[in-house]
């Protein structure tokens, strides 16, 4: 049982840092189009 709880445990950490990561990505990229997105905004129909 203690060793299933470390491997979770080790498991949660590693996907924890990798939506850190994701996250991170996410926001340069939308601060990256945020200004093209002001010079051509698209309009909904």
């Amino acid at each position: 049982m203690r060793l299933v709880l470390e491997e979770l445990s080790v498991e949660n950490q590693r996907l924890r840092k990798l939506v850190t990561d994701l996250m991170l990505e996410k926001m340069r990229l939308e601060e990256a189009s945020a200004p093209a997105l002001r010079a051509n905004p698209v309009r909904k129909v």
